[in-house]
């Protein structure tokens, strides 16, 4: 029963989604609608669970995968707390060339002007090399 009623509600998104895309090219929203949080000190030890947390900082992200939509995440610039901001973009089925174009375009002109030195997090694990900065 919950699986057919999954099935029903990700079949109306598609409908809906379909239809603001034939409209337009991509989608744009937030990445998340806050900052990263405060990981406590002591999820070091067990780990931590908070959903409510969680629900707020994915709010505009799983869509595209219940859907089936191409979707991204670039960095456009950074909060007054020092903390990276990103634009979410979801594009039309099998457009992902377009909307890496997009995502690219932006990614570009949000950091024209800052040095790479600059534009790198002060902490951060290079996921292709391991490499740990700030660690």
């Amino acid at each position: 029963a919950d699986y057919i009623a999954a099935q029903r509600i990700r079949a109306r998104g598609t409908v809906h989604f379909k239809r603001v895309l034939s409209g337009v090219h991509v989608l744009a929203t937030p990445t998340a609608p806050i900052t990263a949080p405060r990981v406590p000190a002591a999820a070091a030890a067990g780990g931590a669970s908070d959903l409510v947390q969680t629900s707020t900082i994915m709010r505009y992200v799983p869509q595209a995968n219940l859907i089936g939509l191409p979707a991204i995440s670039v960095p456009v610039g950074v909060a007054s707390n020092g903390l990276p901001v990103g634009m979410h973009f979801m594009g039309r089925p099998w457009a992902e060339a377009s909307l890496l174009r997009v995502a690219g375009v932006i990614e570009a002109a949000c950091w024209a002007d800052k040095r790479a030195s600059d534009a790198a997090p002060a902490m951060y694990v290079n996921p292709l090399t391991g490499d740990r900065v700030g660690l």
